[in-house]
């Protein structure tokens, strides 16, 4: 079953032109009694709507009488229920809001300071904290240099770069984006 979801912005849904009161209407989730959705199996038409703001419009093959459903268990069982959501009540669906974001609460090199004599290879250390503890994403910008490996332990190659202070900035991603307090390290090189 091939559907197509459009997420318009700024629509109210008594702009849509459609009589809802004939749409079989469902709470999403159980804490949250703004989110619904209207659905019209036979139509192939639903709208995802938090109050009166339409969040999408999903058109999918009708299941009316004459339409041969796929071979798809899902499929089958999507066109049986006369939920959206199957067996699935409304109080086992939560609406999960990322608001605890992930933050670099500390940022250590080996050293501070390289010169054109010394190794110019730096190790960077990095300890994060999240208050959900979701597996992290570190990204690390730096003004000068590049970056060798990935995740809370790298090292910070400034071979070739001249003279001058150089920054590194270490953030994590929690799955939500890199949002939460970054950190900032600054390097001279002599």
């Amino acid at each position: 079953m091939i559907g197509v979801e459009i997420e318009p912005s700024d629509v109210d849904i008594n702009d849509l032109g459609l009589d809802l009161s004939t749409f079989k209407k469902e709470q999403i989730y159980s804490n949250d009694d703004q989110y619904f959705i209207f659905h019209d199996k036979k139509k192939g038409i639903a709208i995802k709507a938090h109050g009166n703001e339409v969040e999408s419009i999903i058109l999918f093959p009708s299941v009316s009488g004459k339409t041969k459903t796929c071979d798809s268990v899902k499929a089958r069982e999507f066109v049986k229920e006369k939920s959206w959501f199957g067996t699935l009540k409304v109080e086992d669906r939560t609406f999960t809001v990322c608001g605890y974001y992930a933050g670099v609460t500390a940022l250590t090199l080996s050293r501070h300071e390289v010169s054109a004599l010394s190794d110019k290879k730096i190790e960077v250390a990095t300890t994060a904290v999240d208050p959900e503890g979701d597996v992290l994403t570190y990204k690390y910008t730096v003004t000068g240099g590049r970056i060798i490996g990935t995740g809370s332990k790298v090292i910070w190659d400034l071979t070739g770069v001249l003279p001058g202070k150089y920054t590194i900035i270490a953030a994590v991603d929690d799955g939500c984006g890199f949002c939460g307090q970054p950190k900032t390290a600054v390097v001279t090189v002599k």
